[in-house]
């Protein structure tokens, strides 16, 4: 971790209650009894990220797994020569870093704190240890992993089949399980950049169909949200793309 990295992470002293508190809502704990995860927690650090630090770089060997305790990162993946996509936004309870972890790989994401963040982080030998006395948490792991190619496969025919509105409303419908509710209704927090990152498309194609879906009165926008007025109409123009 360089400097500039290090400037933007500061530890802080959460409880173990705290902590625990927050494993329980990883999907993959929701079956441990308390009592060891708090075992767990007492071998976990926390610490507090700005925003726009990185918590995790790609291609680096990073000996932790993250639960994101409060605010929001982003995971993006890329390839040598190629842009990088806006694959996932992680918010409290959301676990990253786990198959650099279990696979003794480098880091195949770079991870973005999205806005101010507390980052719970799992040794990676606490974690494998704890593994060996709870197998179910490596069967919820394999499932979450089985969910994610699916969902892999299916955004990859997508891509290739869908116009521009369908792309963007399945990237937007993929974050909707992200949204935070307001009074008129829910919104994403999301920038058009990576929006077009996630979808594929150009920044002005991802404008234009978003100034058509605030004419017909789907949307609204603000800076880097998207206030989703209409959720059946999105998810429509999704099943009508696949109908095509």
């Amino acid at each position: 971790m360089s400097r500039k990295e290090k400037d933007s992470w500061e530890k802080v002293d959460l409880k173990e209650k705290q902590i625990t508190g927050c494993l329980k809502e990883a999907s993959i704990f929701r079956d441990v009894p308390e009592k060891q995860l708090a075992e767990l927690a007492g071998a976990c650090f926390s610490f507090f990220i700005k925003r726009g630090g990185y918590i995790y770089r790609r291609d680096r060997d990073v000996p932790y797994m993250v639960i994101i305790y409060s605010g929001c990162a982003l995971v993006y993946i890329g390839f040598e020569g190629t842009e990088e996509m806006l694959v996932k936004i992680r918010r409290r309870g959301d676990y990253i870093g786990e198959m650099g972890v279990l696979g003794n790989q480098p880091q195949p994401c770079n991870v973005i704190a999205q806005e101010d963040t507390i980052a719970v982080l799992i040794p990676k030998l606490a974690f494998c240890e704890f593994l060996k006395k709870n197998h179910n948490v490596v069967s919820a792991l394999f499932q979450d992993l089985i969910g994610r190619i699916n969902q892999s496969s299916r955004k990859l025919i997508n891509t290739i089949y869908m116009e521009a509105d369908g792309k963007l409303a399945y990237s937007i419908a993929r974050l909707m399980v992200s949204a935070q509710k307001c009074e008129e209704g829910m919104y994403i927090t999301v920038s058009q950049k990576n929006l077009a990152m996630a979808s594929g498309l150009s920044r002005q194609s991802v404008a234009r169909v978003l100034t058509h879906w605030k004419q017909e009165n789907w949307i609204m926008t603000r800076r880097n949200k998207i206030i989703i007025l209409n959720q059946d109409a999105i998810l429509n123009t999704i099943v009508l793309n696949e109908m095509k």
